[in-house]
């Protein structure tokens, strides 16, 4: 609202917001009254009415698929040669204090497993997919939901991906985690972000580093593999912080070799009072601002310069990221070699024994080499 050519901002669901602005700005309404909106009055001012309240995915029409062409959005990628993309709920019910998804929707509405039955079955005739990434914050929630989903979308023989909370998917009985296995679901993100129960509380996780410890290990035996994100150098002691999550991290290896361990660096949501990571920020004022090189870095999360973060941990947390990736490879990564995987294998086997992470040129010069896939930075 602060840049001069913007008049007016649809806040969190907008689909019903921006139709009935397009129809106040035609003369039909006052815009006071559309709810979701914010704008300027004739003076200036910024004006903000009541939020909207949020909507199931079943509230609204199909996307209109005949619209786009197919072939831009339809990949190849490790979990089939035709992959969709499909999300089949909005929001998050939980309240991690980092998370961006909570201020904007604080609360889940699901899709019915009927209306995602009927929506991937239409991409499969149409179009002949083999695989799904589902875009999901919580995938999973009730079991009975996830039951039900499991046995409407298994007879498609489709290969998916999707994202949930450790505690949910842990909570499950085997039965239900061989259906999921059965209809396809091939591998799970989940946030588990520390090894530190204390940095755990301090985020609002509600979950501890124990509970991760066994999903992995419970989990192995039904074929799915985790892919757990963890979240290195929060600013309470971001030196401490990287030593407990890369200990963390071995120890997930231990339990299950399967598990993908993706390495985030702690960037807060920037919060309106101008704190971030518990350090005072003077934050951008504008949309340009924000898209200034420094600011970028930070909203992409790749290499940003914080505050708490000195130099030489920042560097402990690449290096690290670069042994671990290249002893275990991902399997997301289609274009690499045998021989790839096998030679980064080796040059990192005996960093990885030792605990020797400093300075692994070598291993930055092979991935560079084999052009190695980086979860942290690329979807599917």
């Amino acid at each position: 609202m602060n840049a001069k050519y913007v008049d007016y901002v649809v806040k969190g669901q907008g689909e019903d917001t921006l139709i009935e602005l397009i129809e106040a700005l035609r003369g039909g309404r006052d815009v006071s009254r559309i709810r979701g909106l914010a704008y300027k009055d004739p003076f200036g001012f910024h004006v903000y009415t009541p939020e909207r309240p949020l909507k199931s995915p079943d509230d609204f029409p199909w996307l209109p698929y005949h619209r786009l062409d197919a072939s831009k959005y339809i990949a190849r990628t490790f979990l089939g040669s035709r992959t969709a993309v499909h999300q089949a709920s909005v929001g998050c019910p939980f309240r991690c204090n980092f998370c961006g998804v909570v201020p904007v929707y604080d609360r889940e509405k699901l899709e019915s497993p009927a209306r995602t039955e009927a929506i991937l079955g239409h991409l499969q005739q149409q179009y002949g997919i083999n695989a799904v990434q589902f875009y999901d914050n919580n995938f999973f929630l009730r079991e009975e939901h996830a039951v039900e989903l499991a046995e409407r979308i298994g007879r498609f023989n489709l290969r998916w991906w999707c994202e949930a909370r450790v505690d949910i998917v842990l909570g499950y009985s085997d039965d239900t985690l061989r259906k999921l296995r059965a209809a396809g679901c091939t591998m799970i993100f989940f946030g588990v972000e520390s090894g530190s129960n204390a940095a755990l509380r301090e985020m609002k996780k509600q979950l501890t580093a124990e509970q991760s410890i066994e999903l992995a290990r419970r989990i192995r035996s039904f074929g799915i593999v985790p892919e757990y994100s963890l979240i290195f150098g929060n600013p309470e002691n971001a030196g401490r912080d990287v030593t407990e999550n890369i200990a963390f991290a071995r120890r997930i290896k231990q339990a299950n070799p399967d598990v993908e361990i993706v390495v985030q660096t702690y960037v807060p949501t920037p919060q309106r009072n101008g704190a971030f990571g518990g350090v005072e920020v003077e934050f951008p004022r504008t949309p340009d601002e924000w898209v200034l090189d420094q600011w970028y870095k930070l909203l992409i999360r790749t290499d940003p310069d914080l505050p708490w973060l000195p130099a030489h941990v920042r560097r402990q947390i690449r290096d690290f990221e670069t042994v671990i990736n290249s002893r275990w490879p991902t399997t997301q990564d289609m274009r690499l070699p045998p021989w790839g995987r096998a030679m980064l294998q080796t040059l990192s086997s005996w960093r990885y024994a030792l605990g020797a992470y400093g300075f692994p040129a070598e291993l930055r010069l092979a991935q560079k080499l084999v052009r190695l896939r980086e979860p942290r930075l690329e979807s599917l």
